[in-house]
């Protein structure tokens, strides 16, 4: 009796074991409800931040597929590791185009700052902005081309076409090209006459004459299609195409790093049919993370396509364009 009493709990502790491990499937949908249980595509959840909150705890053969058609803003996470037989996979149901997951913010209850340029409350930093699709163009001087560098060391530049009041540029971002294959941003911290003092470049630019401009000032904010970000008081101004109202129109700023980030070490993942776009780093960032697949995703608009620092990776039938830094690395 002893021996059989022990064998049927062993039977039931394994058969508890399977029913308990068996992959689940948790859907996404931007009609869903963050309240449901996510496990069918009549209960599905509807933001991101909804999976993240159990992607620690996944299981091998468990999937986060999300629906074709919508747009979910935010940063998805994987915590966990599938196996090699039963990978856990961030896909897309439905019919239609490609799911996005987008790492912009629409950006509201915009008011008149003066004349054309309008602003609105933003409190995470911007690094690109967006109006209906389009990319705007962060406030420069001059508007288009560049500046030339007379006499330059590694931390000042002097340009006798620079005939502003002294202090005008000052807390203006310069971008300087400072050899013949690269350029080089450095903060303004002085700027005396047609000399400006800026953080460290490493390189002594000499009489080289090389080209640079200056960004990221209010005052610089003249004309259609720029804007500007003030992070101390958190407002992003905006001058729009055409001088339009900006609450006609759809607008976008990119505020975070990745559209999916594969954690540290974390492996047998796979991802596919996933558009990514508007993120400020990589849109997919794999941590030291092996044995992963991501196939027929689209990403776009966005500072990076992949950065990976793992191996065993295997990338293929992806579409990777307008990046403002790497397309993979």
């Amino acid at each position: 009796m002893t021996i059989t009493c022990t064998r049927t709990v062993l039977a039931f502790a394994i058969l508890s074991l399977a029913l308990t491990s068996q992959a689940a499937t948790y859907y996404v949908s931007n009609s869903g409800n963050d309240t449901n249980n996510g496990t069918s595509q009549a209960t599905a959840w509807q933001t991101i931040g909804r999976v993240n909150q159990i992607s620690g705890s996944l299981q091998p053969g468990d999937k986060g597929p999300l629906q074709r058609g919508g747009l979910f803003r935010g940063k998805l996470t994987i915590s966990s590791s599938g196996t090699a037989a039963n990978k856990i996979e961030v896909g897309a149901y439905g019919s239609g185009d490609r799911p996005v997951i987008g790492g912009s913010i629409a950006v509201a209850n915009w008011t008149v700052q003066s004349g054309n340029i309008w602003r609105a409350p933003v409190s995470q930093a911007v690094k690109q902005v967006y109006v209906n699709g389009q990319l705007m163009e962060i406030a420069r001087y001059p508007n288009t081309g560049w500046l030339r560098v007379d006499q330059g060391t590694t931390t000042t530049l002097t340009d006798a076409a620079l005939t502003q009041p002294s202090g005008t540029w000052n807390g203006a971002t310069a971008v300087i090209r400072t050899t013949q294959w690269s350029y080089d941003t450095a903060f303004v911290t002085a700027q005396n006459g047609s000399t400006l003092t800026h953080t460290s470049t490493g390189n002594n630019l000499g009489a080289l004459s090389w080209g640079y401009f200056l960004r990221n000032k209010l005052s610089m904010l003249d004309g259609p299609n720029e804007w500007f970000y003030d992070g101390e008081a958190g407002y992003l101004y905006l001058q729009c195409p055409g001088n339009a109202n900006p609450n006609n129109l759809l607008v976008e700023a990119a505020v975070l790093d990745n559209a999916i980030y594969v954690s540290y070490q974390r492996q047998h993942i796979k991802i596919s049919e996933i558009a990514m776009r508007h993120n400020t780093a990589a849109s997919l960032r794999l941590a030291v993370s092996t044995n992963l697949e991501a196939m027929n995703c689209t990403i776009a608009d966005t500072w990076q396509g992949i950065y990976s620092t793992g191996n065993g990776q295997n990338f293929h039938h992806n579409t990777i364009r307008r990046t403002y830094g790497t397309g993979c690395t």
